[in-house]
């Protein structure tokens, strides 16, 4: 067959399918202006063909000439806007805290249309407006009378007023904006669901035109489709502000269907028409046209075709409407296929388009194609999410395509983390999982994911969610292809790397602008961490074959060394350092830095050739087009030139990567987390108070049918509300807390841990570790398997368990780390570990010297460290031991508010932590005077700003309700919490180590005992009186104040007395009652009131509607006598003393001024101020200056005898309390 003849039979076969369409028979394709029989004539016929279209295309609508102002194509006015930033064209965020913009095009008559494409889901406005709305920070589109919005945020239309109005709305949704000039209406639509008329009383008429305008709040981010793209919810008769380009559209759809023969043929020749794909073609069967001189022929006629495709193709509207949709048709729904049309189709543009073409066209593919993805409404089974995720997969499979986005668009143009997400469903799809009147008291996330499996649509759910993950992980695998670098540097993994680094730089910062959504972080995290597991596995097996090992590094072992913290190969954007600041580090410790770099560049020459021989077989397939195409080698001279050579072995790549998910744990995985928790806080919240609700209804009278009519109404939306809600957790246990996904967070605490227990082992290095790996990872990530996941009781959460408590023992009081901030959330987590079910014996289980560690910084004096959440652990290590200490019914703590309060476990206290600190503490006495000084001195405070805010609490005649502020209320309600727990940590001081306080001939016992006594006379007199305050905090039924309880504190105080009182010799009680009548004026009035309920001299209870000690719940019939014992002793101390002191005449001029109770006894030297004994000290117990003057005290001298008390002096051990 000659060449002449082959020419023929290719253009035939492209060509014949468009002429006969024409045409109608095969008789007219013998005329060159309606089909080319040479190659010359292509170029002709394919320009006569786009003439004819401009020219038989209707011309621009009458409604875009008529009854539209402004521009050709729309955009916002950011000039005149209040705060918003144009992150890229059509994408804003909103950085002031209201935010208002206009568009610079206006119309007047007709049917309008926009669309608002939501990136977050907060406070937003979306309407129109008119010229003569002024808009600042305060007012919004909807503000004004000339201007009408919808908020989803808060499901309310604006138009000065507001009223309820639509559906709340999601991230990932598209709201359409409507008006009809005609009718002077405005609606809305959500996901193309219509919401209703919004507004019906719009005006319309002479001099009135109205442009699309935008509110956004701080941080809110949207993109806005004008008509640039193809509406996704186009409604019927409705414009599009900017105008459909048809004759574009027309002339693309022709030139792509053309192109689209070209492909077809070009595959039937490589595989000699064996593939199913050509018929097509509808080739004529006698002809055989398999000939490699074809293949010529059919790159002069795609050069053709894409020289007058390539204007066509500038356009986002062509992109989106016209080359996606060839190319989805193209595609085959696969991850196993090989793609053979999409990569001939990107062969082809490689090789015809320029540099700056090629750019632009990928670019504006990507974007659409993650609009497309990202704004599609989720359906259960996820099949049109599939079919853009299959092409991204095919697109990204071609070698050239790949890097060029990786250099060019990933991370920088295109949000690559957008087609890793899976946007939750909405309610009305939830519907179709979970049934009516399924149990909204699931709470337990364990038995709600097995209950779960029991539902088929749940269990397909699941399968369809696996299925988009793996398309998913596919793709990550692609882009961080690690044998690609052999034919043509660098590799995918390094772009990859390399532009991921700059990608955590930016979300680090907390800018908007950067920032995703949690979310859309952790959904990114989970894959990236299977396919950094994937290859991490793959190359660790490669190399122990290589090295003839028998096992390899596995990936559940992995961790990043030290000497990567200090060797500058990994960028921390400027990260504090656990020690600080690195150039200061490095100065300070310049001799370990190098000899750290030393052995690691030694090490590093013994892998920097094996990853190359690592995947020498894995070279990708060059087929014979790929040797004519040009365009790989003008991509590597334009848009390689700036990069790197690549100098990293794979176990470095692999490492970096490591790190890096490490920090994008930080960006926004626990954030996620913390947000979704709130949803289970939520229908916790509902669920008791339809418990609340359906008390009320069995009490209520049957002559009150208003009040329970109104019962019943607010029970049916409760119900409706928790209904939705457990919807939403079923959702968040299948595709947030599975057990998959628990295994990740497993792995990377594993890691995070390995790693700071590598580094804290290479001494002064420890100091090199970024902050965030210890105070916002490590820590984090274990409070989410604890809190957040389901719990689990294996082999690996025991190791867990026993791991962290160590290390977080090990590094309380540790001198390296400079931050406080950072210990301080070592103690709060470690404090907050000790409420859940098995980890108060993950802490005794440790080692005998990691517990002394552990009890050596608990008992630290409260100095400049969290003394609260200290204190907290004490309190854990007490609970079940102490006076009614077991908290049966509900006393609900402000330190709790952040943990999951359905975990904590029943009082079940340590013995051998008690036994150890009571060890302890009568060993080092004098630490343990300091302890106890440093406990009373935060006593007195937190009781003292309980107190002050108190008065201003308590309801008076002349005020009702409170006139402090609520966050006054938090702080009071916080202090309250403050002085339980530090009374009880009192009284389990003086339980297991009784002698520091009542051991006469031990220095500053006797001090103590008396401050101790005349605190807990303070908080008695002050709490226990006739009007009883605390009682009055709670009539208010304010949840804030919801743990002021009089049970909490009176039971701790009564039980620091008792064991002084009644659990001690004869001689050492009598002491401490004579001690109480002499030194702390305790009234027995109040203390019989809060005992028994009753001022009277009978010990019968009093009525129930006064809080008596002896008659609440919690309290045994034990404790009741220990009660009447205690009472008994001290009444009778009383009354004894009260039978034997005389009244004394005393004068006040010999009084001490600082107590009014005891006589002037003693004088300071130098300064000669006077005071007693008792009150000097107590106040050397913290302080060694003088109460007046404040100078320093050398003497304390006998003011009669004028000599030395040497018995009296400041305490050597002297630390000002925080």
């Amino acid at each position: 067959m000659t060449a002449t003849h082959n020419v023929y039979d290719v253009l035939t076969q492209i060509f014949s399918n468009f002429s006969q369409q024409q045409y109608g028979n095969e008789d007219n394709l013998n005329d060159r202006h309606s089909f080319p029989h040479q190659l010359s004539d292509v170029g002709e016929y394919l320009d006569n063909k786009l003439a004819d279209i401009a020219t038989t295309c209707p011309n621009t609508s009458r409604d875009y000439e008529e009854y539209r102002l402004g521009p050709s194509t729309t955009s916002l006015i950011l000039h005149g806007a209040t705060g918003i930033v144009q992150c890229t064209r059509y994408d804003y965020t909103g950085i002031a805290s209201f935010n208002t913009v206009r568009a610079d095009v206006c119309i007047f008559r007709g049917k309008w249309q926009y669309e608002v494409l939501l990136e977050t889901r907060g406070v937003m406005q979306f309407g129109w407006c008119t010229i003569k709305c002024n808009f600042s920070q305060e007012i919004g589109v909807g503000d004004t009378w000339t201007s009408f919005s919808y908020d989803g945020g808060r499901i309310r239309k604006w138009n000065v007023q507001n009223s309820k109005y639509g559906d709340p709305w999601l991230a990932g949704d598209i709201i359409s904006c409507l008006i009809d000039c005609d009718e002077g209406t405005i609606s809305f639509k959500r996901n193309g669901v219509d919401l209703g008329i919004a507004f019906d009383n719009v005006p319309c008429g002479k001099g009135i035109a109205y442009f699309p305008a935008i509110s956004l709040s701080q941080n809110e981010r949207v993109k806005i489709n004008f008509g640039s793209t193809p509406f996704r919810h186009p409604t019927l008769n409705y414009l599009p502000i900017d105008e459909k380009p048809q004759i574009l559209i027309e002339q693309a759809d022709f030139l792509l269907n053309t192109f689209q023969q070209v492909i077809h043929f070009e595959k039937y020749q490589r595989y000699n028409g064996s593939n199913r794909t050509t018929n097509a073609l509808k080739l004529p069967q006698s002809r055989t046209i398999s000939d490699p001189k074809n293949e010529p022929i059919l790159m002069i006629i795609a050069q053709q075709i894409i020289e007058r495709l390539c204007p066509l193709l500038n356009s986002s509207y062509i992109i989106q409407e016209c080359l996606i949709s060839m190319l989805l048709k193209l595609n085959h729904e696969s991850i196993h296929d090989e793609q053979i049309e999409i990569s001939l189709c990107l062969d082809y543009f490689w090789a015809f388009l320029e540099s700056n073409d090629l750019l632009t066209i990928f670019t504006q593919l990507f974007l659409s194609l993650n609009v497309l993805y990202f704004f599609e409404p989720i359906q259960l089974t996820f099949d049109s999410q599939k079919q853009y995720l299959y092409l991204l997969y095919s697109l990204i499979k071609h070698e050239d395509t790949r890097k060029l986005s990786l250099e060019s668009m990933f991370f920088l143009k295109v949000k690559l983390p957008l087609f890793i997400d899976i946007k939750p469903p909405d309610t009305e799809v939830l519907k179709q999982i979970i049934p009516d009147g399924w149990s909204t008291k699931k709470l337990n996330l364990n038995d709600l994911e097995r209950d779960l499996s029991y539902l088929p649509a749940c269990r397909k759910l699941k399968d369809d969610l696996k299925s988009l993950e793996n398309i998913q992980i596919e793709i990550l695998k692609t882009l961080l292809n690690p044998s690609d670098v052999l034919q043509h540097p660098p590799s995918s993994k390094y772009l990859f790397i390399t532009k991921f680094r700059i990608f955590l730089k930016e979300n680090l910062t907390e800018s908007p602008i950067h920032n995703y959504q949690p979310g859309i972080i952790r959904n990114f995290f989970h894959r990236l961490l299977q396919v950094l597991e994937f290859y991490w596995n793959q190359y660790h097996e490669i190399k122990s074959l290589d090295e003839g090992r028998e096992y390899s590094l596995a990936f559940d072992t992995a961790y990043v060394p030290t000497e990567k913290f200090i060797d500058n190969n990994f960028d921390y954007f400027n990260l504090q350092r656990l020690g600080g600041i690195q150039s200061h580090l490095e100065k300070e410790y310049s001799a370990d830095v190098k000899r750290a770099r030393a052995s690691g560049s030694s090490s590093a020459s013994t892998t920097s050739s094996f990853f190359a021989r690592a995947f020498s077989d894995q070279n990708s397939r060059r087929d014979e087009m790929s040797e004519i195409v040009n365009g790989r080698v003008r991509y590597r001279h334009e848009f390689g030139s700036n990069l790197k050579q690549l100098n990293a072995s794979g176990s470095e790549s692999l490492t970096e990567l490591l790190d890096g998910l490490i920090l994008l744990y930080h960006v926004g995985v626990h954030k996620h987390y913390l947000k979704v928790a709130e949803v289970v806080d939520s229908l916790r919240e509902y669920t008791e108070s339809l418990s609340d609700i359906d008390n009320k209804l069995l009490y209520c009278r049957d002559d009150c049918p208003d009040i329970r009519d109104e019962l019943i109404r607010s029970k049916k939306i409760f119900e409706q509300q928790a209904e939705d809600l457990t919807r939403k957790i079923a959702w968040i246990t299948i595709n947030v807390f599975s057990h998959e996904k628990r295994r990740d967070i497993v792995i990377l605490h594993r890691c995070v841990h390995r790693t700071l227990q590598l580094a804290s082992e290479s001494g002064n290095l420890f100091s090199f570790v970024p902050e965030i790996y210890l105070n916002d990872i490590y820590l984090n990530t274990f409070t989410a398997l604890n809190v957040y996941y389901p719990l689990e009781d294996s082999v690996i959460s025991r190791e867990i368990s026993t791991d962290f408590v160590q290390f977080v023992s090990n590094h309380m009081q540790d001198t390296r780390i400079v931050n406080t901030d950072v210990r301080d959330n070592i103690i709060q987590s470690l404090s907050a570990f000790c409420f859940y079910t098995g980890s108060l014996r993950a802490l005794e289980n440790m080692r005998e010297f990691n517990r002394t560690v552990l009890i050596r910084a608990l008992l630290t004096p409260y100095a400049n460290r969290p003394w609260a959440m200290t204190n907290l652990i004490l309190v854990r290590f007490w609970k079940g031991c102490g006076f009614g200490f077991r908290y049966s019914q509900v006393y609900p703590s402000k330190f709790l508010q952040s943990l999951r309060k359905d975990r904590i476990q029943d009082p079940s206290p340590s013995i051998k932590y008690q036994q150890e600190i009571g060890r302890y503490l009568l060993r080092n006495v004098d630490d343990a005077i300091v302890f106890l000084n440093s406990l009373l001195g935060q006593l007195n405070w937190a009781f003292s700003e309980f107190m002050g805010l108190l008065k201003e609490l308590v309801p008076t005649k002349a005020r009702y309700m409170p006139t402090i502020e609520h966050r006054q209320m938090k702080i009071c309600s916080t202090c309250f919490d403050v002085t339980v727990s530090l009374l009880r940590t009192i009284e389990m001081t003086i339980c297991v180590a009784p002698n520091v306080m009542l051991d006469k001939h031990l220095p500053k016992s006797e001090m103590l005992l008396i401050r101790l006594i005349q605190l807990l006379s303070q908080i008695i007199n002050r709490l226990a009186t006739k009007n009883y305050v605390l009682e009055e905090i709670q009539r208010l039924k304010m949840s804030v104040l919801d743990n002021i309880h009089p049970y909490p504190i009176f039971s701790a105080v009564c039980g620091i007395l008792i064991h002084l009182i009644n659990r001690t010799s004869t001689e050492t009680s009598l002491r401490v009652c004579r001690a109480i009548h002499s030194e702390a004026d305790l009234d027995l009035s109040c203390l019989r009131r809060l005992i028994y309920g009753s001022d009277s001299e009978t010990l019968e209870p009093g009525p129930s509607s006064r809080f008596a000690l002896i008659s609440q719940p919690e309290i045994n019939r034990t404790e009741v006598n220990e009660l009447d014992e205690f009472y008994r002793k001290l009444n009778e101390t009383y009354q004894k003393l009260a039978k034997t002191t005389t009244t004394s005449n005393d004068n006040d001029e010999f009084l001490c001024i600082i107590c009014y109770s005891h006589p002037i006894q003693a004088e300071f030297r130098p300064c000669k101020h006077q005071a007693c004994l008792s009150c000097i000290n107590t106040h050397f117990m913290t302080s060694n200056e003088c109460f007046f003057c404040k100078t320093r005290i050398d003497q304390v001298v006998d003011s009669i005898t004028n000599r030395v008390i040497d018995s009296v002096k400041p305490n050597e051990n002297y630390t000002k309390d925080k």
